[in-house]
């Protein structure tokens, strides 16, 4: 595999670089990681390969899930259990019972970091300023870090915190409080900060006690059937750094904007995305067309195309990315319209390949029903062949679109004929 893109389970402890290294030396061919993970966390860890590294810059900002677990009454310098304790709030731990009403405390600290705001990153992260990393930063001149920090906040966005859950642990006396949740956040938003933002509004202090990356844009793996545990006993022998989840062949570098592609490269591609990615597709029928018009039987189209795809990746919610400057009518979840997105979003390109070639087989099924009228040649556009068998031989009832065939056959113009939209 010289290119392509590969999903990576990274171990808590492990270093991201380090990963890569090792991916690097696998394939002896370049490569980097889309979206560093501390040393403390787990989970996924995109790594493009070869040529298809320029496509880093597409998947970069995409957003992030975690699965996180924060303990209450604890700081630390790392705002993590693996720094050193610098402060305890033994009272909040004492005073505080798991219970309806401390839940609903939860909830409303929580619902105050949803949104979109400034985020102050931890003084010990990879995060730099001025050409140094601040951690480097902060272990000179530790005040100096916080004041840095402070002054370079960057705007994140908490998209929706679910799946939460609290328990009570009896190790320690007094008692720990832990809370788990799952967050869906944009790129560039640092847990550790939130989790401290979060027991500011209790008010009391927290750290993150453990963090898995689950999902990062359209790539997600079964986080459940991970087992960190198992995996070592398996070979006790050999420290291994990452789990090789799934691979994405070099010909994920081939996807393009489908209008700039062959007949013949968009039917090879057809199959490779099928075969590596969740599909779905919706159609909107003639009658619906001529009914609604052809843009709102577009987004008809494509609430039918999300719907199914929630049942196949079975998500609460994710970032629908749609071509143009539109969003989807009367679609309630989150889009982000992007303008000549099929040469900018490898999705789109993608989601644009399927679409064509879909659509040029259904033309291919017509053409076998209605040999005479060619659909296997203009595909069902508006050329000239296409008005004039139309005009010898008649329309077909349930095929052309009646709106356009009016204006047709009273005034021929190539661009006015269109099948199924």
């Amino acid at each position: 595999m010289k290119d392509g893109l590969i999903l990576v389970y990274k171990r808590k402890g492990n270093n991201s670089r380090r990963v890569v290294e090792n991916i690097s030396k696998k394939y002896n061919t370049k490569a980097g990681h889309i979206g560093t993970l501390d040393p403390m966390a787990k989970g996924l860890l995109p790594v493009l390969v070869g040529n298809s590294c320029k496509l880093s810059k597409y998947l970069m900002e995409h957003d992030k899930i975690y699965l996180v677990e924060m303990k209450f009454g604890y700081h630390t310098e790392t705002l993590d259990i693996e720094g050193n304790i610098l402060e305890e709030d033994i009272q909040f731990r004492e005073n505080n019972i798991v219970d309806n009403e401390f839940f609903d405390r939860i909830i409303a600290a929580m619902k105050k970091e949803m949104g979109t705001k400034k985020q102050i990153p931890p003084i010990y992260s990879a995060k730099k300023l001025n050409g140094n990393k601040l951690y480097e930063i902060a272990r000179k001149d530790k005040e100096k870090a916080i004041e840095m920090a402070r002054e370079k906040a960057k705007e994140i966005t908490i998209y929706n915190m679910y799946d939460i859950s609290l328990k009570e642990l009896w190790d320690n006396n007094p008692k720990d409080i832990v809370l788990s949740f799952k967050v869906e956040c944009s790129s560039g938003t640092y847990i550790r900060s939130l989790v401290r933002d979060i027991a500011e509004n209790m008010p009391t202090i927290a750290v993150m006690t453990d963090l898995k990356r689950i999902t990062v844009g359209e790539y997600s793996f079964d986080y459940e059937e991970i087992d960190e545990e198992k995996e070592k006993n398996e070979d006790s022998q050999k420290e291994v750094d990452e789990i090789i989840l799934k691979e994405y062949t070099e010909e994920l570098d081939e996807i393009n904007d489908s209008k700039k592609l062959t007949e013949k490269k968009r039917e090879k591609l057809y199959d490779v995305i099928m075969k590596n990615f969740d599909v779905a597709v919706g159609i909107s029928t003639v009658e619906e067309i001529d009914k609604l018009n052809i843009l709102n039987a577009d987004f008809l189209a494509m609430r039918r195309a999300l719907n199914d795809l929630k049942s196949i990746r079975n998500e609460k919610e994710y970032t629908v990315l749609v071509d143009g400057n539109l969003k989807i009518k009367e679609y309630v979840g989150k889009q982000f319209p992007i303008v000549k997105g099929d040469a900018k979003s490898l999705s789109i390109a993608a989601a644009s390949i399927i679409a064509k070639v879909t659509r040029d087989r259904f033309m291919k099924d017509l053409a076998s029903t209605y040999p005479d009228y060619c659909f296997e040649k203009h595909k069902g556009y508006g050329t000239k062949a296409h008005i004039e068998v139309i005009k010898d031989k008649g329309a077909i009832e349930g095929v052309h679109r009646k709106v356009f065939l009016r204006k047709i056959l009273d005034e021929p113009k190539e661009e006015q004929l269109t099948i199924l939209g």
